[in-house]
């Protein structure tokens, strides 16, 4: 493995113990305190797979509840890989302390784990979750539904030693959005260079006036981000208008180059990939080799944009056939649908 996890690093961190009623008390460091952090053991490339795991307690895709017995199935499976993972000491502690709670109790603590540690993938990701969130994040991940995996992935090129890091919130959210979801659903507050810095009664003037200038930077980068979303998820409703949603394109592509976090260069590919589904559902299309030659050019830069931000080399793949033969769309459109009215029951 490229991983090494370490103890007691010097970071804001939140604290989690169960008192006697299960609950989850909150507590902020500046100093030493007892954390998990992973680093790569040795350098990892851009786009290169850092791990794959399957799920424990398998649940619906994006539950953030254990439903009936699961969070006992949960709670089992993993004690067993705390206890694989931990040492001897602080698992025998967690262990009796939680022998302690009652069975009710012990279910909210239980469900405090999963939910706290919880992506959107069918289950819960244990050695995933022991990445910490940073708003610059130098990882992220995607789920492959037919191989079952949950893949963590570079963004970039990461040096031996250098903390594995990922977003718990979308690219795309604000300051304002990200604090809020990560105080309420993860307890703690990021205090990263796209949330920070905090100005207190002892801050300088001079630091109050680089404060205040990060700030200025922090509220025009929300207001580029609130852009760029609002343009992304307009997309699909433009398929009757082909050339406003080139422009919208071609506007969303330059908003992300001014931005500093490489997770949103993946949505560079995506809004190429969802221009070339539009060409290709205007009428006579297959017949047309203007609207082909357009549909062509775009699934080419999602290609491009492709292969330096997507990892799932599937998904590049499909790029790579539509820029060769766009009219492969439709074909494959045409077998979904066909494939849709089969399994559909009939009255």
């Amino acid at each position: 493995s490229d991983l090494r996890t370490v103890e007691n690093a010097e970071v804001v961190s939140v604290v989690f113990v169960p008192d006697d009623e299960g609950k989850l008390l909150m507590a902020a460091h500046k100093d030493q305190v007892t954390m998990q952090a992973t680093y790569a053991k040795s350098p990892i490339r851009s786009l290169s797979v850092v791990f794959d795991e399957k799920p424990l307690a398998r649940t619906e895709m994006d539950a953030t509840e254990l439903i009936g017995p699961d969070w006992q199935i949960f709670a089992s499976q993993y004690n067993s890989h705390q206890e694989e993972v931990a040492d001897e000491a602080s698992a025998a502690e967690s262990m009796a302390r939680a022998d302690k709670i009652s069975t009710a109790n012990k279910r909210k603590f239980v469900q405090e784990i999963f939910s706290t540690n919880a992506y959107q993938v069918p289950g819960s990701v244990v050695l995933a979750a022991r990445l910490n969130h940073s708003c610059n994040n130098n990882c992220s991940y995607y789920w492959n539904k037919e191989k079952g995996l949950f893949t963590i992935f570079a963004l970039r090129d990461i040096i031996a030693g250098e903390e594995l890091t990922v977003s718990y919130t979308p690219c795309t959210w604000t300051r304002s959005e990200r604090q809020q979801y990560l105080a309420r659903n993860k307890r703690f507050i990021c205090t990263c260079p796209f949330c920070g810095p905090f100005i207190d009664i002892s801050s300088t003037s001079a630091e109050k006036a680089a404060a205040e200038e990060h700030k200025s930077r922090i509220e025009e980068r929300d207001k580029r981000l609130k852009r760029i979303d609002v343009m992304y998820n307009l997309l699909p409703s433009m398929v009757n208008d082909p050339a406003k949603a080139a422009t919208m394109v071609e506007n969303i592509i330059k908003c992300i180059e001014k931005d500093d976090n490489l997770e949103l260069n993946e949505k560079k590919a995506s809004a190429c990939y969802d221009m070339f589904q539009i060409e290709m559902q205007q009428d006579g299309a297959a017949e047309n080799r203007i609207i082909l030659e357009r549909a062509r050019k775009w699934a080419e830069r999602a290609l491009a944009f492709g292969q330096l931000t997507e990892p799932d080399v599937s998904q590049r793949d499909l790029y790579a056939v539509y820029a060769a033969e766009p009219t492969q769309f439709l074909i494959s459109k045409e077998r979904r649908n066909k494939q849709k009215q089969r399994n559909t029951p009939q009255p």
